[in-house]
């Protein structure tokens, strides 16, 4: 198995030139930070080839879109998931795992990795239980292109949305520094 990750915002393009897009962003908590921070440390642990992170900069030129970056994903994977990674903003006391409610694989994954990070991941769960959801609303879908009326996932490859805590919850930068192994290494897990 392979997770192809995307982490969200950081670098976009848009005609004209390169822009930065934060995401969402509490004092010194930065979304666009953490996520890129968990997706270097999952490729880190994660055994040789088996974990690619897909954006812009590795691409060698800039993609405008989810869907071109988790085309290029699907491209490179044969057996495995396509892992967007977020962190959410709203207020709140919970991590998410979002699967597309037409791919059974996305659920299970969904499923195995809340269970890892159950088991494996005190200091985010004492904080940040995670929680398992079908994408159905129209704005979650869109966040990493999960539901698309055209798109149906290569045999063997299924999506996952990961909502990492929550940006503006008290204490966030703690907890994301502190639960940066414990969730790198949940992930790994998967493969």
């Amino acid at each position: 198995m392979q997770l192809a990750i995307i982490p969200g915002h950081g670098n976009r393009y848009r005609k004209g030139g390169h822009v930065y897009d934060p995401g969402a962003k509490r004092g010194s908590v930065v979304e666009a930070e953490w996520v890129r921070a968990l997706a270097e440390r999952i490729v880190e642990l994660a055994p040789p080839g088996t974990a690619r992170i897909f954006d812009e900069p590795r691409l060698g030129g800039p993609l405008s879109t989810y869907t071109r970056r988790r085309g290029e994903a699907h491209d490179w994977l044969t057996r495995g998931l396509v892992v967007h990674l977020h962190c959410n903003a709203g207020g709140g006391r919970y991590s998410l795992a979002m699967y597309d409610p037409r791919s059974s694989a996305g659920a299970k994954a969904a499923e195995a990795l809340t269970g890892i990070l159950a088991r494996e991941a005190p200091v985010l769960t004492a904080q940040a239980k995670c929680k398992v959801m079908a994408a159905g609303r129209p704005d979650w879908a869109h966040a990493a292109n999960l539901l698309e009326p055209t798109y149906s996932e290569p045999a063997g490859v299924s999506a996952l949305l990961f909502e990492w805590a929550f940006v503006d919850q008290p204490g966030a930068e703690a907890l994301y520094r502190d639960s940066l192994d414990e969730v790198a290494r949940a992930f790994v897990a998967l493969i």
